[in-house]
């Protein structure tokens, strides 16, 4: 059984993202990224970052001091380092158009495995224990769950 935990708020709040600007580019051209950036954490914080386009690839030429969860390229990328290297790498990033029309970079400060819903900003997180789990049993897991200090509770699918 899996049990889906939601927390609940971006437990990394104080940092966020700027730049972002568009960017427009030919089929199979790359396109260079360059004012994305991580904001409001300290340099030596270890920060972790998702990416997402829903047509193409994301690369970075500069990879130094991150720990990919993953490919280091592709439609998605889930990194994390100090707020330095992944803005080091962030300056370096590039998407390569696959089909023709207008796609959103995706950008959320999550660990793998978590997904973010800027609506409720709540962080949703899948847990498979293996075996069957009682309900009591999954929101006593859900509860005992923290990511910077807040508490997790369990979800409820309608």
């Amino acid at each position: 059984l899996c049990v889906g935990i939601m927390l609940p708020a971006n437990t990394f709040a104080a940092a966020s993202f700027t730049g972002g600007s568009n960017v427009s580019g030919g089929l199979n051209v790359q396109v260079s990224i360059t004012d994305l950036q991580v904001t409001g954490v300290g340099a030596g914080d270890t920060v972790p970052v998702f990416l997402y386009v829903p047509a193409g690839s994301l690369s970075m030429t500069t990879t130094t001091g991150l720990t990919f969860t993953g490919a280091s390229s592709g439609q998605r990328l889930y990194f994390s380092g100090t707020l330095t290297n992944v803005n080091a790498a962030l300056a370096t990033l590039k998407y390569t158009h696959s089909s023709a029309g207008t796609f959103t970079l995706e950008a959320s400060i999550i660990e793998a495995g978590q997904i973010y819903d800027p609506s409720t900003q709540h962080i949703y997180e899948v847990v498979n224990n293996g075996s069957s789990i009682t309900a009591t049993a999954a929101r006593t897991a859900a509860t005992s769950r923290t990511i910077n200090g807040v508490s997790g509770y369990l979800a409820n699918i309608t």
